[in-house]
Parts: C-alpha cells; sequence; structure tokens
C-alpha cells in the first residue's frame, strides 16, 4: 500500500503531506517511480495535466509495452476459453468410468 495507516485521519494526513514508502526499484524501473513521485505530489497544481502525460514521449515505450502484455493476456485467455469450449463439447473426452464414479476419488472405495 502506498499509505499504510493505522485509521483514516493518519491516511489523510500522510496523502496530504505526500509522505508514502516510494515503490521498489527491485520491481519498476527508476522511470515509474519518478512518475508515481510526480503524481502523488499534494499539490494539485504541481502534478502533470493527462495531456501533459500523454504527449510524453519517454511513457511511450513503457505505455507501449504495457499494452503488448495486456494483448498477450487477452489473447491467451481467448485461446484458454476456446480450448475448454472444444474439449467440453468433443464427447471423444469424456471417460466413461468418470461418470460411474459417485464418491471421492481419494475414498476407500475410490469413488465407485
Amino acid at each position: 500500500l502506498a499509505f499504510p495507516e493505522e485509521n483514516f485521519v493518519s491516511l489523510i494526513q500522510s496523502i496530504c503531506r505526500g509522505s508514502y514508502t516510494p515503490i521498489s526499484s527491485k520491481h519498476y524501473s527508476s522511470k515509474l517511480s519518478d512518475l508515481v513521485q510526480v503524481l502523488l505530489r499534494p499539490k494539485p497544481e504541481r502534478r502533470p495535466s493527462v495531456e501533459q502525460l500523454l504527449n510524453c514521449s519517454t511513457l511511450d515505450k513503457e505505455v507501449q509495452s504495457y499494452l503488448s502484455y495486456v494483448n498477450q493476456l487477452k489473447v491467451k485467455a481467448e485461446h484458454d476459453a476456446a480450448e475448454r469450449e472444444r474439449l467440453s463439447s468433443n464427447p471423444a473426452n469424456s471417460n466413461e468410468a468418470d461418470k460411474k464414479r459417485i464418491g471421492s476419488v481419494e475414498s476407500a472405495d475410490g469413488g465407485y
């Protein structure tokens, strides 16, 4: 959490002061760390506008990389869903022995 506090009042005070735990350089680039620092500035007039952020060429590579990653996740999810549908609609994939089981496979009678 950016603002781990014990109670709501402490949380508001931390946000207003702009005191937070920086994001891990172990997992995130220095560019992203800098961006978070700029976005969490307490005074709104010192933060960049949405237009400035969208036009920031230094973020292009990171944004494209992120969008590519999200697209890969989407393609994989669609592929997995299609594969599950294919397997569930193919009667050759069903096992007659599994249909006869009424109990747990781990039970003493093996579920039969």
